[in-house]
């Protein structure tokens, strides 16, 4: 009787190891790699303050006369935030740039064609997500 106990016990824990790793695996190939959403949307980061400053006037408890005259400090940062997307984005245009030309000037005429060829295959996929 008690090595039927600890048979059944041990497939169970079998099992249910087996199953937590093909949990784990299906929820594994679910996450691709992408850029953060702060790097691509204006609105996201509109949506993320506002959902802090709410957090944070929960948090403090703050009245409608605090609330009033914190608002525009929140919107200083959305502000800010916005700015530095864009010097983000101005700079890495610029690096991909530098990158281009340095690599440019190493290829042949063959391999410039094939480069030009994938950069615009990369363009149209990006355009389209």
């Amino acid at each position: 009787m008690k090595t039927k106990l600890i048979a059944q016990i041990v497939i169970y824990l079998i099992l249910l190891f087996s199953l937590g790793g093909v949990c784990g695996y299906a929820m594994s190939t679910q996450i691709q790699p992408r850029r953060p959403a702060w790097t691509q949307s204006k609105e996201w980061a509109a949506r993320w303050i506002e959902h802090r400053m709410s957090a944070d006037f929960a948090a403090i408890q703050a009245t409608p006369e605090q609330q009033e005259k914190l608002r525009p400090i929140y919107d200083q940062l959305l502000q800010d935030f916005s700015i530095i997307q864009d010097e983000s984005a101005q700079k890495v245009g610029a690096a991909f740039k530098r990158h281009g030309v340095e690599m440019w000037k190493q290829l042949t005429p063959e391999q410039r064609e094939q480069l030009r060829q994938i950069n615009q295959e990369r363009l149209q996929r990006s355009k389209k997500s």
